[in-house]
């Protein structure tokens, strides 16, 4: 039974990660949202160093996956997550086309923060996580008790501000908006699956 059910959540891990990638590639890329986690910071390497958004979306979400196991000691959290990170990569690679699609900065925004929010959530029903600054924010919560919804705010204000330097000031105002319907799409997702 326990086997039984950790192969349905890795089956629900590779749809979240799937949908995270055509959102990512299609609307988030090609629109330079860097809107704050890894993705923005991956959206910033692509333009500045020309790393392809898979590569550096792999070396860093592995970084901070390692980190936050040897936090949390949770091996089982370990592979959900590399699991995650592995397929959103493998995904991001796989849908690399789509990034020629261009839909405007405003719809780019708000169809990049439904479909990202879609993905997180499915994968948090999965029982793992996309890695990313949460596990930042949980060592700067362990090590200075500040609040993790904090830290995460400013680290994406950080990221996003880089963006703002790089692409322009309008970055700045789409990628807010992305965030935005990113967070309420997990937020109204999770409050309606849970009992």
């Amino acid at each position: 039974m326990k086997l039984h059910r950790f192969c349905l959540d890795l089956l629900i891990i590779s749809v979240g990660a799937f949908i995270m990638a055509i959102g990512i590639n299609m609307f988030v890329a090609n629109h330079h949202l860097a809107s704050g986690g890894v993705v923005g910071i991956c959206v910033i390497l692509r333009r500045v160093l020309r790393i392809p958004i898979y590569m550096s979306n792999m070396v860093i979400s592995l970084s901070l996956l390692f980190i936050g196991t040897w936090i949390q000691r949770d091996w089982l959290y370990l592979v959900k997550s590399s699991v995650t990170t592995f397929e959103v990569s493998f995904f991001l690679s796989l849908t690399i086309g789509l990034q020629k699609f261009h839909f405007g900065y405003f719809l780019a925004s708000i169809l990049g923060g439904l479909f990202l929010g879609l993905g997180i959530t499915v994968v948090l029903l999965g029982g793992a996580t996309t890695g990313g600054t949460d596990t930042i924010s949980l060592m700067m919560e362990q090590k200075f008790k500040l609040p993790k919804h904090i830290t995460m705010r400013i680290f994406d204000g950080m990221v996003i501000l880089v963006g703002a330097i790089i692409f322009g000031m309008q970055n700045v105002w789409y990628s807010i908006i992305l965030l935005f319907f990113l967070t309420q799409t997990v937020k109204v997702l999770i409050s309606n699956s849970t009992p």
